[in-house]
């Protein structure tokens, strides 16, 4: 009786927030960065009160026109920039005009980022991911932000490469945005990615097109067992244990499948020389792997609790996502122990 009531109730809240989240992202879904795109000011303010001076190490509130772009976690993200010397490249960018600097993925560039109507944008050089992000993720990120950068400045760590977080403020806006590296950029070409979690509940993508999940990888393992998986493990096990001391969850490990090709070799060796968090892999069979952790500010709050208990009531509790940070490691690391095959 209590399991049929309880997911009656999961059903209608997910119906109601899924209406108002779809008529929220409507506006911004599959258009292009032009003077016409809803977050377009925001960008430009971004890349000119922000990005452009990156080469400096410190937390500011600068105003460029009619916003103010305050630069959060400075000095920590400050130290990174210059331990990766990104920070002339970055500033650079900032610099350049949005038109000519960045390009929109329509949709946030991915369903999450969809349903809450948020912004994904990549340099042309393909080399930066600038994400909108809530209030609540810089919030986190704010509270965790040194001990993050100390763990993600050790060599060989596969965390995200965070390299600023801003908000931008006008009179009738605040937005919250992320810069990090991108995991593929130098790499061959990518022929399929895979958005490894360790749960399995809801975790496959395939009839349909898009970034492949659990179940996909799992179906595939054949394909993705590689050499050297031991010291991707290693790595990931001391970067899990800094986020489960955070108390963060629902991170995954970013699997892109390359195609070896003519020159796909030569351009191998030069992305293994680059230490840019992530880490490529020789597969058994044929190919390359590229793989790093994405995702990784969202805390163990009351509303995962609640998700915890209720979805885990109609789903599983071993099944789903939103499990404690204690459990949600023991379990990404043996899932991802057993896909590549260590």
């Amino acid at each position: 009786m209590h399991v049929t009531l309880a997911r009656a109730l999961y059903q209608a809240a997910l119906s109601l927030v899924g209406l108002h989240l779809a008529r929220r992202n409507a506006q911004h879904a599959n258009e292009g960065l032009s003077p016409a795109h809803p977050r377009y000011n925001d960008a430009a303010a971004l890349l000119g009160g922000g990005l452009a001076h990156a080469a400096k190490s410190r937390t500011v509130s600068r105003r460029w026109r009619d916003f103010v772009v305050e630069e959060r976690c400075g000095d920590a993200f400050g130290e990174l920039r210059k331990r990766w010397h990104c920070g002339r490249e970055l500033a650079r960018l900032g610099r350049r005009d949005p038109c000519q600097a960045l390009e929109v993925l329509g949709g946030g560039g991915s369903k999450g980022a969809a349903n809450r109507g948020l912004c994904f944008f990549v340099t042309r050089c393909g080399q930066y991911i600038i994400k909108q992000e809530s209030s609540a993720t810089l919030r986190t990120l704010d509270n965790v932000a040194k001990t993050y950068a100390a763990r993600a400045s050790v060599q060989g760590s596969l965390l995200p490469r965070l390299v600023g977080a801003y908000t931008v403020r006008s009179n009738t806006t605040t937005t919250h945005w992320l810069v990090m590296a991108n995991t593929f950029a130098g790499a061959p070409k990518i022929k399929a990615v895979y958005d490894v979690k360790g749960s399995t509940a809801g975790r496959r993508t395939r009839p349909k097109k898009g970034t492949l999940k659990d179940l996909d990888a799992r179906d595939d393992a054949a394909q993705l067992r590689c050499y050297g998986s031991g010291e991707v493990v290693e790595a990931l096990s001391g970067d899990t244990r800094v986020l489960e001391q955070l108390r963060l969850l629902d991170y995954s490990l970013l699997v892109g499948v390359c195609e070896p090709g003519l020159f796909g070799g030569w351009r191998a060796a030069r992305y293994k020389k680059r230490d840019r968090g992530t880490r490529m892999l020789v597969c058994r069979d044929r190919g390359f792997l590229v793989v790093g952790l994405i995702d990784v500010l969202q805390p163990w709050t009351w509303a995962k609790v609640a998700e915890y208990y209720c979805r885990g009531a109609l789903r599983g509790w071993r099944r789903i996502s939103a499990v404690p940070p204690v459990f949600y490691r023991r379990r990404f690391l043996a899932f991802v122990s057993r896909l590549l095959d260590t």
